[in-house]
């Protein structure tokens, strides 16, 4: 019950190292973020990647994620469909997603009724 989830979760990490459109999907995200701040930044934090859908531009209204997209596409011609290369990470959100529910749901269902 466990090991074909740790061996998704493996594979995934496997998966998301080679993977080159990633690469270039958060390189593009670099770029455009130190263009906007005026700097030369190497990195972000990944809690950065939790805005990038809600950042809109002030004249077409569209995301930073649509922008990004459409940079990708056009620069980077062999890039492909994120998703469909990183099944083991999505098998893997999936297992994580329904076990946290069943697993809090349980407990919650065990604490006593002061709480």
């Amino acid at each position: 019950e466990v090991a074909e989830p740790l061996q998704d979760v493996k594979e995934g990490m496997e998966q998301l190292e080679k993977n080159m459109t990633l690469r270039y999907i958060l390189s593009t995200l670099l770029a455009i973020g130190n263009f906007l701040n005026g700097t030369n930044a190497k990195g972000f934090e990944l809690s950065y990647l939790e805005k990038v859908p809600e950042v809109k531009d002030t004249v077409h209204k569209q995301s930073l994620l649509h922008h990004a997209c459409s940079i990708v596409v056009d620069n980077y011609p062999q890039s492909t469909d994120l998703y469909s290369e990183i099944g083991a990470i999505t098998r893997s959100a999936k297992v994580w997603d329904t076990d946290t529910h069943t697993h809090t749901h349980t407990h919650t269902h065990q604490l006593p009724s002061e709480y």
